[in-house]
């Protein structure tokens, strides 16, 4: 059997080895960690998640202006053709401007992107330039839709104001 006591020399050689084990094991991690890149897609993808949500939030509202503007359009274009076709021979403007509204807030409707409550009000403004009331007479039908962008609170969302106008004869029977 050992006798428990070592001697110096002995601790010595063996502090020696336990160190050099150490400093081996620290070289060995070292290089490890500088090989090692898989953390580095987590890191790269909390950079640029941000980024990407914004891009595809400016890609959804600028869809919903596109379509929002194509409504308008085909109502303005609707209501022109209907009032060519067939004028009403009423020289008030009002009556002119009712049917071109009651068409374009028909069109408006139907776009999944309009509430209810987005066409009541000032948010839609139809005018009407109609000189006088002839066969082969030019009008012009101007229409104005005032799109609420989205908001955050506590700021208030700006309006992107779309305006269409087309121009129509009024055509004889």
């Amino acid at each position: 059997m050992k006798p428990l006591t070592q001697s110096s020399a002995q601790l010595r050689r063996r502090a020696g080895l336990w160190l050099r084990d150490r400093r081996w094991q620290a070289a060995m991690l070292r290089d490890r960690f500088r090989a090692d890149r898989r953390g580095g897609t987590g890191v790269l993808a909390i950079a640029v998640l941000p980024a990407f949500l914004i891009a595809i939030a400016s890609l959804v509202i600028l869809w919903k202006t596109v379509l929002v503007r194509r409504s308008l359009h085909v109502g303005t274009y609707e209501a022109v053709r209907f009032l060519s076709l067939y004028p009403t021979y009423t020289p008030d403007r009002q009556t002119w401007e009712d049917i071109s509204r009651s068409m374009v807030v028909n069109q408006l409707r139907n776009n999944p992107f309009i509430g209810r409550d987005d066409l009541l009000g000032t948010r839609l403004e139809v005018r009407i330039d109609l000189p006088d009331i002839e066969c082969k007479s030019q009008f012009t039908l101007d229409v104005s839709y005032k799109m609420e962008m989205p908001i955050v609170d506590p700021f208030p969302g700006p309006y992107l104001t779309l305006e269409e106008s087309i121009q129509g004869e009024i055509l004889c029977k």
